[in-house]
């Protein structure tokens, strides 16, 4: 298979990293906080009352 500008690009991409079974966790520093999948669940549940608009903008930050 062969291609030339983004064709190439996406190539090389998808053999680079997705073939080869390479993950986007693989690739974050190790001093990055994973937060399992179950936790994410039960922080996005709806609370009782819901948010309005412009209210909690900015509260989450990356767990670094």
């Amino acid at each position: 298979m062969t291609g030339s500008g983004l064709l190439a690009r996406a190539i090389q991409h998808e053999y680079a990293h997705h073939l080869q079974g390479e993950l986007y966790v693989d690739r974050l520093p190790k001093e990055t906080e994973l937060i399992p999948a179950s936790r994410l669940r039960e922080l996005s549940e709806p609370d009782d009352e819901p948010a309005r608009v412009g209210e909690g903008a900015g509260e989450l930050a990356p767990v670094v």
